[in-house]
């Protein structure tokens, strides 16, 4: 018997065993997290619990929990929910700076801490956010913490580099290390947080990441205001491109120096650019971008015994390259003005 678990704004379909178990053991993890994040400070306890209570996917304590199935059963090392949970946190910290950064006023529809605190508080929130999670990874021992803070300190390069090439066409290669770093490496981190560390989830989550951001890059371009729970075009409207505008302008000169020449300005409405997107064949090779990396995520399940928690985490990859059309077939009345 099958029951439908409700994940991301997608139903997946797991044995009725196994989605009892995988409640069970998330909840575990929000344990874990609740206890990190305690504090007397009533202050900082009111800053948190919007941050905490937010509808959020989970989906790093998810790899790890069924990663953590896939490779040995059951889940009782407690490092793994330690890890999940430490691991989570690190990405909610990730998520509080970048809000600020993109001067977002929502995330899954509720205000974003940076509207309600002001920017300082916000990105002292992060902080401390970021030093929990350090603190929690710690627990599980020195190797442990540090596995975390090199994966901390690419998150904070890679977002570094990026924000600092705004205005600019990056190369395919400069993008894809800059989406490893603040991207692929955390999900990596989630696949395997426990002490022993399977190199197989780790390539797992890392080629799982890169499609996720892939995914994220191009749902951020094509979907409507309001249809994923936080503003869309952010990256574009702040001359920050991405894979598939690189890919446009890579296909389109013009359009390349289009966008450098205007910096951080909007030299395009929404509906010229999708139309350039869909178009200059961006979208197609974007998708299959995605599409590649999920199959590299799923090849490297291959030598894991054939389990319901395994043939979860390949549902997974497929879902992660599976990229939903959200803005017609590009045709329309845009162009290259």
């Amino acid at each position: 018997m099958l029951t439908e678990v409700v994940f991301a704004g997608t139903s997946l379909s797991f044995p009725a065993p196994l989605a009892d178990e995988l409640r069970g053991n998330l909840a575990r993890v929000e344990q874990e997290i609740g206890r990190l994040l305690a504090t007397s400070d009533p202050l900082l306890s009111c800053a948190l619990e919007p941050v905490i209570s937010r509808p959020a996917k989970r989906l790093r304590p998810l790899l790890a929990i069924l990663g953590a199935m896939a490779s040995s059963g059951r889940v009782t090392d407690r490092t793994i929910f330690r890890g999940a949970a430490a691991v989570e946190v690190l990405h909610l910290a990730s998520l509080v700076h970048d809000d600020v950064i993109d001067e977002s006023p929502l995330r899954s529809n509720r205000p974003t801490p940076h509207t309600v605190l002001g920017n300082h508080r916000a990105v002292l929130l992060g902080d401390f956010l970021f030093a929990r999670a350090l603190f929690g990874a710690e627990r599980n021992g020195r190797a442990c913490f540090l596995r975390f803070a090199a994966v901390a300190e690419a998150l904070v390069a890679g977002e570094f580099g990026q924000m600092g090439a705004a205005g600019t066409i990056p190369s395919y290669a400069r993008y894809l290390a800059w989406i490893e770093a603040k991207t692929a490496r955390l999900f990596a981190l989630a696949a395997s947080p426990g002490c022993r560390v399977s190199s197989r989830l780790q390539r797992y989550g890392h080629a799982f990441g890169m499609a996720y951001q892939l995914r994220d890059d191009l749902l951020d371009l094509l979907a409507g205001e309001g249809e994923l729970g936080k503003p869309v075009m952010n990256d574009y409207r702040r001359g920050v491109y991405t894979y598939p505008i690189i890919a446009a302008c890579a296909r389109e000169p013009e359009l390349a120096r289009m966008l450098e020449g205007r910096g951080r300005g909007i030299p395009l409405r929404d509906r010229e650019l999708r139309t350039i997107l869909f178009r200059s064949g961006a979208v197609e090779e974007t998708e299959e971008a995605c599409r590649d990396w999920a199959k590299r995520a799923s090849f490297y399940l291959r030598n894991l015994p054939p389990t319901p928690a395994r043939e979860a985490l390949a549902a997974l990859a497929e879902w992660v390259g599976t990229i939903p059309r959200r803005e017609g077939n590009g045709q329309g009345d845009g162009g290259l003005p």
